[in-house]
């Protein structure tokens, strides 16, 4: 809100009039600024297109100087092989042709010196470098080479290309970022001329070898160097054009055949090269050679003369003129906006008044005492709203001093009879003082038979501590019975265990006596055969066979003694295991007991609860009937003070009386006051 105050306050000393012409004063500013820079900006578009062409018209100038000069190279260095008289014959026409296209080109730039001529500019130093090396080149030199030729128109080559780069820049040619005109014009200022510098090249070193039939190790490097070079310009080439297609779709059959020309042209120089020369068939003259390579660069530069440079002209000047339609379009729909903005702010400021002229109509005769007036407005907006809630205002203003006139009727009338109720309010008021002095009477008896009762719950709640208490300890004793009996059933659980384990040891001893008494059966079975051994040994074994008796007799013994013992272990096992059943049962009535001690625990616990819980029944009965017995008080005290206001509203009553009267005459005096208004 602190925001807004300055511009509240000053819409708030200004009349609606003034408020719609400052409103309609800011809209207008506003389109015109937002106008003005979006005409600017495209003023500066069209400008940027105005340089684009112009630098455009110094591409095709620069472009014959650079076809001129790379056929003069060729021509020079195959004039001074003296291999080839047609060569040295053409090469006056050929710097005739490059004197001409270099004095077109000056022309041409020195448009370009009041814009882009400033001190220090590159292509200035660059094109005067070049013009430097062309006299050079055109004076007699006895002692000129073949390489000073060819390096010479060289030089040449690249300042009068890097010419065109530098103006292309400046221009922003070469900067356009509309990929319509961009691909081309990088074809036509970068890709083409270095296409076109390789086979001026490859014509330069063709030809003498193709003169003289002889082809040297540099040579070759060098032809073969300019080829691959080619084939990199031509792929730039092949890939730019294919992008420009995309980008121009009305243009993309012309510039497809311009595609195919350019490739097929460029091949025929490239095959002838690769297979004629490098191959050393030299199968073709240096003039015939010569002638093709020119033939492709005359194609390649007409192509981009009269086909992609006028094309990019076309091009520019449809943008361009779609960026006037845009800005005259833009200025149209501004005037209309603003055209229309004002119709609205006027027929706004025309509802409004209206609107405010009727509620300033309506509020005077409301003003006046008419609350018949309403206010009716076709408007929708807050003021219609304002509107309905004024109506609704007059029609419930309305509605009141209806209901204050009914009101003040009934007032008189409600007057009279209050003071008609008055007399039969005191004589019930005397009833009402006897008949509290008989309640306070009846209030003080129930109070002494509620502490009488209160006196007996305390004795019973005593009594219900008292057994609480008892079964508690029950319920412990039991508990701690039941923990015995559990004890108890561990111990007998751990003898029967006892009792078993030994039950198993005599099977141990069983088995070992079994095999005592197989032993005693193998010693008896031996002794045997010794004896039968002896007794075919005749006297001489008669010894052995008193000692093979012997421990027959042994093994006998061992066999009797073996067999007690078997008749003494299961003996033990029947005793053990009769023990372990016996100790199982004691072991099941223990755990029987337990449960059933458990379960006498429970219900000691439900006891000790129920106590527990008659108890708190009595407690709270106790309590209850103390709050009856100070409630029974309270209501004596509250008797007493009914009495008392009983008397009171005797006076009271009279006073009334008093101001019923009063109440009539200030009801008469308001009829009075609202039969003013018009209802």
């Amino acid at each position: 809100m602190s925001l807004m105050s300055p511009a509240i306050g000053l819409l708030n000393r200004m009349r609606f009039r003034w408020k719609f012409v400052l409103f309609g004063l800011v809209s207008a500013a506003t389109v015109a600024f937002l106008l003005t820079a979006l005409v600017l900006s495209l003023w500066r578009d069209i400008e940027a297109l105005d340089r684009e062409r112009e630098g455009l018209g110094m591409v095709v100038p620069l472009l014959k100087v650079v076809q001129a000069a790379q056929m003069r190279r060729g021509l020079a260095a195959g004039a001074l092989d003296n291999a080839d008289d047609s060569m040295k014959q053409r090469l006056p026409a050929a710097t005739q042709t490059l004197d001409q296209a270099w004095d077109e080109a000056e022309r041409v730039l020195a448009r370009f010196e009041p814009r882009y001529g400033g001190e220090g500019a590159k292509w200035r130093e660059r094109w005067k470098e070049a013009a430097d090396m062309y006299a050079s080149l055109k004076a007699p030199n006895p002692n000129a080479t073949v390489q000073w030729v060819f390096d010479g128109h060289t030089l040449m080559v690249k300042n009068a290309i890097l010419v065109l780069h530098d103006l292309a820049e400046l221009s922003g040619l070469s900067l356009d970022a509309e990929a319509s005109t961009a691909y081309l014009n990088a074809l036509v200022v970068d890709i083409l001329p270095d296409a076109t510098e390789r086979i001026a090249r490859l014509a330069g070193l063709g030809a003498p070898v193709l003169a003289e039939r002889y082809l040297s190790g540099p040579v070759r490097q060098r032809l073969t160097l300019q080829v691959g070079e080619l084939d990199h310009a031509m792929q730039v080439a092949d890939e730019k054009l294919e992008r420009a297609r995309l980008a121009n779709p009305a243009r993309a059959r012309e510039l497809e055949d311009l595609q195919i020309e350019l490739a097929v042209s460029v091949d025929s120089v490239r095959e002838w090269v690769i297979n004629d020369i490098l191959t050393e068939f030299f199968s073709q003259s240096a003039s015939a050679f010569f002638d093709n390579a020119t033939g492709t660069l005359r194609a390649t530069f007409d192509k981009a003369a009269n086909i992609i440079v006028p094309t990019i002209d076309e091009l520019l000047a449809e943008r361009r003129e779609g960026l006037l339609r845009t800005a005259t379009v833009m200025v149209l729909i501004a005037a209309g906006a603003v055209a229309l903005l004002a119709y609205f702010l006027g027929a706004l400021y025309l509802a409004i008044a209206h609107s405010l002229r009727e509620l300033g109509t309506g509020a005077q005769r409301l003003g006046r005492g008419d609350l018949t007036a309403r206010i009716a407005l076709l408007a929708q907006d807050e003021l219609g709203e304002a509107a309905e809630r004024f109506n609704a205002m007059a029609a419930a203003f309305s509605d009141a001093m209806q209901r204050v006139q009914r009101s003040a009727d009934e007032v008189n009338r409600a007057a009279a009879a209050m003071a008609a109720s008055s007399s039969q309010v005191s004589r019930s008021s005397a009833h009402q003082s006897e008949a509290a002095s008989s309640m306070a009477a009846a209030v003080e008896e129930m109070t002494v038979g509620i502490d009488e009762i209160g006196r007996h719950a305390h004795e019973a709640e005593s009594i219900s501590s008292r057994s609480g208490e008892i079964s508690e300890n029950g319920a412990r004793m039991v508990q701690q019975t039941a923990v015995e009996m559990e004890l108890i059933a561990r111990e007998v659980d751990a003898t029967a265990n006892t009792i078993e384990a030994l039950g198993k040891k005599s099977e141990q001893i069983s088995n070992i006596v079994k095999v005592i008494r197989e032993i005693a059966d193998q010693t008896n079975l031996l002794a045997l055969n010794a004896a039968i051994e002896a007794a075919r040994a005749g006297e001489s074994g008669r010894g052995f066979a008193v000692v093979a008796d012997e421990v027959r007799k042994l093994a006998e013994r061992t066999s009797t003694a073996t067999q007690e013992i078997s008749t003494t272990v299961q003996a033990i096992q029947s005793g053990t295991d009769e023990a372990v059943e016996s100790m199982n049962r004691g072991v099941k009535r223990v755990r029987e007991g337990v449960a059933l001690t458990q379960r006498a625990g429970e219900a000691m616990s439900e006891i000790r609860d129920g106590a527990q819980s008659v108890v708190r029944s009595v407690s709270d009965i106790s309590a209850a009937l103390k709050e009856q017995s100070a409630a029974s008080n309270d209501i004596a005290r509250n008797v007493e003070q009914i009495a008392q206001m009983a008397e009171e509203n005797n006076a009271a009553v009279s006073e009334a009386a008093n101001v019923a009267a009063r109440l009539e005459q200030l009801a008469e005096a308001l009829r009075k006051e609202v039969g003013h208004f018009r209802l």
